[in-house]
């Protein structure tokens, strides 16, 4: 999606709310102009596939909740610049602190720049395990993926996989584009 990263998760947070609105009128309308009609039907049955939503939610959720709520920050005007390295180390923690273990979390950010988090071996080293990410999930994102805990084991661990490989990239391009090391 090509669009203004603070407009993505205001995007995601209006589908949510017209989703069974989307989902019925897709239902009704047999096929839409330009769109191929097998097309269309992947697009219904995405609409009505409760794993896909939750996807949605939690997609939605962290870029709302996480990477927007430090962006609205940076860009306000009262922020003071000897406040923006302590905002830009907070959103680091934020994102860390969703799917690696507290333990592991280093207390000096920098420290945090030294592991590779989507090498496959730090992966199970240092992620919360699946029923404490989704856990921590309801908690920090929305509780409405509570629904994640009824769905099968392997739903789950696939859930938790894409999430915390998506949540891993985050973190390595925050650490790459966020100049935390620099002298402020």
């Amino acid at each position: 999606i090509k669009t203004r990263w603070l407009s993505l998760g205001a995007s995601f947070s209006r589908l949510l709310e017209i989703w069974d609105s989307v989902e019925l009128y897709m239902k009704q309308k047999s096929s839409y102009p330009g769109v191929p009609k097998e097309k269309y039907d992947e697009f219904i049955k995405l609409m009505q596939d409760k794993v896909f939503k939750l996807n949605i939610i939690c997609l939605g959720g962290i870029i709302n909740k996480k990477l927007n709520k430090s962006n609205l920050k940076w860009q306000h005007q009262k922020l003071e610049i000897h406040n923006l390295k302590a905002e830009m180390i907070q959103c680091i923690r934020d994102i860390s602190h969703l799917f690696i273990n507290p333990n592991d979390i280093p207390m000096n950010i920098v420290d945090i720049e030294r592991k590779e988090w989507e090498n496959e071996e730090n992966i199970h080293k240092y992620f919360l395990n699946n029923d404490e990410f989704i856990k921590n999930l309801i908690r920090e994102i929305d509780p409405a993926l509570k629904e994640l805990l009824s769905l099968d084991l392997e739903t789950q661990n696939k859930f938790s996989s894409n999430f915390q490989k998506y949540l891993a990239k985050v973190l390595s391009l925050l650490i790459i584009y966020l100049p935390i090391d620099d002298k402020m």
